[in-house]
C-alpha cells in the first residue's frame, strides 16, 4: 500500500490506522518536508505508539461513519467524538491519549483550541 504525499482528499487514499503511518501523512499534508517528518515519526516511542494506535483507529473509523476528515476536523466534531468515547466509558488516560494524538494529527487549528491543548 502506498501512502500519498500531496493533498488528496482522504477518500482518495488509503487511511491508516497505524499512528507512526497517520501522523506522517498529516505532517506531510502540512508540507512539513519529508527528512523532518521522518525524524519526528522516528522519535515517537513504541508505547507512545500503541497508546495512538488505538485512539486513531477509532477516530478514523468515527470519521469514515459521519464523513469527516481526519487530519481537519472542526471543535464541534472533536469535542462530540471525545464526549461520545467518554459515554461508552473511556477512562481519563484513554481521553488524554486520544486528545493527544488528535491535536498531533489535526492541521486546523481552530480543532484545538486552548482547553485541547497539550500542556
Amino acid at each position: 500500500m502506498q501512502l500519498h504525499k500531496d493533498k488528496d482528499p482522504p477518500e482518495s487514499r488509503p487511511v491508516v490506522a497505524d499512528s507512526r503511518n497517520s501522523i506522517r501523512i498529516a505532517f506531510l499534508r502540512r508540507n512539513i518536508p519529508a527528512k523532518t517528518v521522518d525524524e519526528i515519526t522516528a522519535s515517537l516511542s513504541k508505547s507512545t505508539q500503541c497508546q495512538y494506535n488505538s485512539a486513531l483507529k477509532s477516530w478514523f473509523d468515527h470519521c469514515k461513519e459521519n464523513n469527516l476528515d481526519a487530519f481537519e476536523p472542526d471543535t464541534t466534531s472533536v469535542l462530540s467524538y471525545i464526549t461520545k468515547e467518554y459515554e461508552k466509558g473511556a477512562k481519563y488516560g484513554s481521553i488524554n491519549s486520544t486528545r493527544c494524538a488528535l491535536s498531533l494529527i489535526s492541521k486546523n487549528d481552530r480543532s484545538r483550541p486552548q482547553y485541547l491543548q497539550i500542556r
